[in-house]
């Protein structure tokens, strides 16, 4: 909570405008003849006071100037240099305030406006309690204010009376001028009491203050990247965000409930409650929507932030009167919140500092003695948690591109710790805080990262909008995962276009758009709509870059875009080694391997710590047989990540490579030790570079005749290059297996493994047979034959190796549901209703037989049973396009087409193709509609495109 003090003293006629001049706000005065009248008004502004003394304040003056842009604009008047005087920090002398204050008694006549705005210190002097108290001008001395230099409210107060009851001008006084730091009055609530005295009312005026007099005003980086609470939202309640009945006006009760909506919300834990007094109908401006949609569209797409603010001033008196041990448990909280030292982390805590912030914070807020802190010790700690996660978070929308990924500054840190952090800051803050559910929509959203599972994945980003409805941040989440780890291009796209509906001045929806989509035209389309949002973008090059290389072929083109991503990301000081590694292949692919190195170092110039550069680096010098240099580079990434199992990989071939067995040894049983340690805290990771380090370990004990070991390690690679699909390193190690063991089921079931993987169906079920001829219990074998025969078709086979392996494990799920599917396709509906059922039995939250279970209801015409287990399995499942697909079906089957078209966009929406739509039977007799045409253009746009 930093001193923050405005007094805007807004002597303000709130009249709807009717026509404009320079300098001149024509009004209308209710219940008389139309007058015209002028404004005019004196900004005062001081943060760096003169007296060292007195606390600076931060932004005070960065208020005053943003109040006088307001008054300059057609909403405040188109106020000029004969109308507004405005007086920042050195230029706010007493005298100056004092000659302005005589200037608005001479030149503003009946009728007239005038806005007096001072932000700045209040206080009321240790050995004067009784007077009313002084606003500090810049020259003001830090005590005995009588001296000079300081206005005493009763001469303000008589120029405001003046002004409102002999020159019958119409005055609004806007105050706030009540800040923490330390004041000569301090001991006696100075800066409260003066605030008291300013809320008194004398004549006609209205006055709007920041906080009431036992509170103190606020200030911080989340407003307008450095203002006061109140002034930030005072600006924009004042261009007509508070014009609640949008009746073209804003009235000071208007200003009231706007401020106390926002400002109380956004300080919560501490308490600042903006107060009014006077005629609260009084219009106070008129809104010009042109303006208006400019200050709307400029918070288009920002997503709300939480800082800390400070206390300074207070923050030195309270700490005074507590015992030493208590100041200091205050500073090592203080510095674990610097360090980022939340919680009980041993690689994260040193000798000198052994606790952490959550340890300091429980003992803090249990000591009497800090009451007066504690709401800005909570709220500082919750800002602090939050701060790392919503860094990464701007970055995305401002970049489009984001550091924690693209550097190594972060000592290898990810999205792993945000969670947590974001958990804890909301449970501080509480629920009824405004920041609560902005906190745990970002938790869902960092969350969907830390899982493999893309179900689990999807289902956080629809929390995550439940929570922040409109999200675009998840929305475009939710486009990667379709594209990466589905394939499913159709949504996707349908995600990236919602994303741009929500954010439409974010550029990385928009390269993305164009990265995703298999049209040529429309990734140029949308890779134009990015050039003109930001031509310098490197997210933007870099994409094209993909474009060309990966789509198009063109590699020389793509280097051309790298080599603009370097130097964009450069700019904003990212690294981006993606850029430089791509850079570093297409110059070994050119034969180059000098240039190739040439751009992996240029991107450790730029990050010294990047495990991946370096990891590369060591992969080049060991391909030249400079072993040692590999080595150098490889250890280095190592030192830095000791989890960066690329470098592991590299540094075991190498050891391997240069037949340094022993070194290769140790090497690989220090990966395997991080393996293990890795999957046992998230059993659902796993890395292509295990596969490697496991190989390497086979290679290197097969050449030292250890080969039963050799041949173990062999069989953990094996799953994880079939994983993959890495043809190439899956023969290369059967071939070894095969070697050292002859065992034909072993191989047998290895070479049916790697047919799985290439989905070659005739030799799945060539060896299939072969492997339950030895043993017809073997599940995988049994599955993968199974449901090979499904997926050919040829249902009637599938049943009778679906009956075997229930035979084998009666629990399985899965097999009763593929076998009652199997069933329903060959219109075996009894024997299909009694399998799944049993699937059913064995997991009631189990969604697929639901749905095959309603489409067995279905062909036998019992809509309503056929309904019921649908919804069911959507309500299990909501992007179950499938189930949406046969409630649709329904819908046709109880003509009703307008029921059935709503399912069917839920099914598009949820990735159900165009193919599908179009190509379903159960689809047909609703496909000449016209709201059928409109659907399919609206989702398929591409699929009309050259059709008249």
């Amino acid at each position: 909570m930093k001193n923050l003090i405005f007094l805007l003293f807004t002597i303000f006629i709130s009249l709807p405008v009717l026509a404009q001049q320079k300098g001149a706000s024509p009004i209308i005065v209710h219940n008389s003849s139309l007058i015209t009248s002028s404004t005019y008004a004196v900004v005062v502004g001081i943060s760096n006071y003169q007296d060292p003394g007195i606390p600076d304040l931060r932004f005070a003056d960065k208020d005053a100037e943003a109040f006088a842009n307001f008054l300059r604009s057609e909403a405040g008047g188109k106020l000029d240099g004969d109308h507004l005087k405005v007086l920042i920090n050195s230029k706010a002398t007493m005298a100056q305030f004092a000659i302005q204050l005589d200037w608005l008694m001479e030149n503003a006549k009946e009728n007239d406006q005038v806005f007096i705005y001072f932000s700045g210190h209040g206080d009321v002097e240790k050995k004067t309690i009784a007077q009313p108290g002084y606003l500090l001008c810049w020259d003001a001395p830090a005590r005995v204010y009588l001296a000079g230099g300081a206005l005493a409210l009763p001469m303000f107060q008589d120029v405001i009376s003046t002004l409102s009851t002999q020159n019958k001008v119409k005055v609004v006084v806007i105050t706030d001028a009540c800040h923490s730091g330390k004041l000569s009055g301090s001991s006696i609530n100075g800066s409260q009491a003066t605030s008291g005295n300013l809320a008194k009312q004398y004549a006609n005026e209205i006055k709007i203050l920041s906080c009431q007099p036992n509170e103190f005003s606020i200030e911080g980086e989340q407003w307008g990247g450095g203002r006061g609470a109140f002034s930030y939202h005072l600006i924009d309640a004042l261009y007509g965000m508070a014009d609640n009945n949008n009746d073209q006006s804003v009235t000071a009760f208007e200003i009231g409930r706007y401020l106390e909506d926002h400002v109380t919300a956004e300080v919560a834990p501490q308490s600042q409650l903006p107060l009014i007094v006077g005629n609260k109908t009084e219009k106070l401006t008129s809104v010009f929507p042109e303006l208006l949609a400019q200050v709307k569209k400029s918070k288009n797409g920002q997503l709300p932030v939480f800082a800390a603010t400070e206390s300074r001033g207070i923050e030195e008196e309270v700490l005074a009167a507590v015992d030493t041990s208590i100041r200091r448990i205050y500073a090592l909280f203080i510095n674990s919140l610097k360090e980022k030292r939340f919680f009980n982390d041993p690689q994260l805590t040193s000798k000198s500092n052994p606790a952490c912030a959550e340890t300091y914070y429980k003992i803090l807020s249990l000591e009497p003695g800090l009451s007066r802190l504690h709401s800005t010790i909570k709220r500082n700690y919750a800002a602090a948690l939050q701060d790392d996660a919503q860094q990464v978070l701007n970055s995305l929308l401002h970049k489009g591109i984001d550091k924690v990924l693209t550097n190594a500054e972060h000592n290898g840190s990810s999205y792993s710790t945000y969670p947590k952090q974001l958990e804890r800051a909301a449970e501080l803050l509480g629920k009824d805080n405004y920041f609560y559910r902005s906190l745990i929509g970002r938790k869902l959203f960092f969350e969907s990262f830390l899982t493999s599972n893309t179900i689990v994945s999807m289902e956080k980003c629809r929390q995550s909008l439940i929570y922040i409805p409109e999200f675009p941040l998840a929305y475009w989440r939710m486009a990667n995962i379709q594209r990466w780890r589905t394939s499913n291009i159709d949504s996707s796209l349908i995600y990236i276009k919602k994303t741009i509906e929500t954010s439409p001045g974010w550029i990385r929806p928009y390269t993305d758009y164009a990265l995703f989509s298999t049209n040529r035209d429309s990734s140029r389309t949308y890779f134009k709509k990015a050039f003109d949002l930001d031509s310098t973008s490197a997210v933007l090059w870099y994409s094209k870059g993909l474009v060309y290389s990966n789509y198009y072929h063109q590699m020389d083109s793509a280097a051309m875009a790298y080599e603009k991503a370097i130097g964009a990301a450069t700019q904003d000081g990212i690294c981006f080694p993606c850029a430089y590694m791509n850079l570093s292949s297409y110059w070994e692919n050119k034969g180059e391997t000098k240039r190739a190195i040439f751009y992996l170092k240029e991107g450790l110039k730029m990050d010294s710590f990047n495990v991946a550069l370096m990891s590369n680096l060591g992969n080049f010098y060991c391909s030249l047989n400079n072993f040692d240099s590999a080595i150098y580079f490889l250890r280095n990434a190592l030192r830095q990540d000791p989890t960066h199992f690329a470098s592991y990989s590299n540094l075991t071939a190498v050891y391997f490579k240069s037949k340094n067995y022993s070194a290769g040894l140790k090497a690989c049983r220090e990966a395997i030790i991080q393996i293990n340690k890795l999957s046992s805290e998230k059993n659902d990771m796993s890395s292509y570079s295990w596969a490697n380090i496991y190989e390497n370990y086979a290679d290197i004990l097969n050449a030292t005749h250890h080969k039963d070991q050799a041949f173990l390690y062999y069989k953990l690679a094996f799953p994880l290059f079939l994983k993959y699909n890495d043809s190439s390193a899956l023969g290369r190690v059967l071939g070894n297996l095969i070697l050292l063991d002859s065992s034909s089921k072993e191989i047998l079931l290895l070479k049916f493994n790697i047919e799985v993987n290439k989905l070659n169906y005739p030799e799945i079920l060539n060896i299939g047979k072969k492997l339950l001829q030895i043993d017809s219990t073997q599940l995988f074998v049994l599955d993968w034959t199974a449901s090979t025969y499904m997926e050919m078709e040829n249902f009637s086979i599938a049943i009778k190796y679906y009956n075997m392996a229930v035979c084998v494990d009666p629990k399985n799920k899965k097999w009763w549901n593929n076998l009652g599917n199997s069933y329903l396709h060959c219109k075996l509906f009894n024997q299909a209703k009694m399998a799944l059922e049993k699937a059913i039995a064995i997991d009631s939250v189990f969604p697929n037989p639901y749905k095959h279970l309603g489409m067995v209801y279905f062909k036998m015409n019992r809509l309503q049973e056929a309904k019921e287990n649908l919804q069911k399995a959507v309500q299990l499942n909501p992007n179950y396009y499938k189930a949406l697909l046969g409630l649709g079906y329904c819908s046709i089957a109880e003509n009703d087409p307008s029921e059935a078209l709503y399912y069917i966009e839920q099914a598009i929406q949820n990735g159900c193709t165009y193919d599908q739509v179009k190509e379903d039977i159960e689809l047909f007799k609703i496909q000449a509609l016209p709201e059928w045409q409109n659907l399919m253009k609206k989702y398929f746009p591409d699929q009309f495109k050259d059709k008249k």
